[in-house]
């Protein structure tokens, strides 16, 4: 309003003026009110990405939060699985050593019992030949039935044995599973969307964690508890990602190449054909924006030299 009053009055006050003087003014004056409608819509601008910035800095700020006590719950419940394993392991080799004891003690006794009956036959004489030829006969057969008693005793408790750890190994699976599931959940929630000069540290975080879940998914077997549902929605935020531009390269499971750009670790696996190298783990996903790579993957390389 005060640039269109100042036009007016310089119009008014050069009335007299020659036209073209009165035109070029009102140029001037037009250009003034062009630069300060797009000052403000700049300022307007520059004000929204400044409120849009502060949001995505709290998300990913939340998100860190959220993943860093999701991990801290998955290594507690991973250390007492890990303590039950060993007090059940420990029950275990107590039992052992009981049946080891057991079985000593038993043939200190056979072989008591046998000087003792040696030392009768030689002052009896053969007239008592047959009785201790049936009582030796006698200890012969109860100790080949203890013998099979301990054998059988001691198959039972490796049994129970290797049925509680495969229990305690399904178990922690599950509970990893379970803890998995709802970070997954709350990464296809996370809003990745970004631009060729944006930090990408959201999505790289994503990105990462979604290649640990699936090194677990790969590692378990795919009848436990939650896992199809897990995989599902790892699929879910790598939909996501890409949707947003964000690529994950496929590596796991896939042939090594040579001139693949990675940071290699080599495992030397026999019982694979020589000359195969198979990518077995992947530390930290390659990762490509907009074709693009923005990340280089870490992998381990389990391959035959021979």
């Amino acid at each position: 309003m005060k640039i269109q009053s100042l036009v007016m009055l310089l119009c008014i006050g050069t009335a007299g003026w020659p036209q073209n003087d009165s035109l070029l003014l009102l140029k001037h004056a037009q250009q003034l009110e062009a630069l300060h409608q797009w000052k403000e819509q700049s300022t307007h601008t520059i004000d929204s990405l400044k409120r849009q910035s502060d949001k995505l800095q709290k998300a990913f700020s939340l998100l860190n939060q959220s993943v860093d006590i999701k991990l801290t719950s998955i290594a507690v419940e991973q250390g007492e699985v890990h303590a039950l394993l060993d007090e059940e392991w420990n029950k275990v080799n107590g039992s052992l050593d009981s049946v080891e004891v057991a079985i000593s003690e038993t043939e200190s006794n056979l072989h008591s019992q046998a000087s003792r009956l040696n030392a009768e036959l030689s002052a009896q004489g053969k007239s008592t030949t047959w009785g201790i030829v049936g009582a030796v006969l006698l200890l012969v057969v109860a100790s080949l039935a203890l013998w099979k008693f301990i054998q059988s005793s001691s198959k039972r408790t490796q049994k129970s044995v290797a049925d509680d750890i495969e229990k305690s190994n399904q178990r922690m699976a599950e509970q990893m599973i379970e803890l998995d599931q709802k970070l997954a959940e709350a990464l296809t929630g996370a809003s990745v969307q970004g631009k060729a000069s944006d930090d990408h540290s959201l999505a790289l975080k994503v990105a990462d964690e979604v290649t640990r879940i699936e090194s677990n998914l790969a590692q378990m077997d795919s009848g436990v508890r939650g896992h199809k549902q897990l995989s599902k929605s790892v699929d879910n935020v790598k939909n996501n990602l890409l949707a947003a531009g964000y690529e994950l390269v496929e590596m796991l499971g896939k042939p090594y190449h040579e001139g693949m750009i990675a940071q290699v670790d080599f495992l030397q696996d026999e019982s694979l054909d020589a000359g195969l190298k198979i990518i077995t783990r992947v530390k930290r996903p390659e990762v490509r924006f907009n074709g693009g790579a923005i990340q280089t993957a870490i992998i381990t390389v389990t391959h035959n030299a021979d």
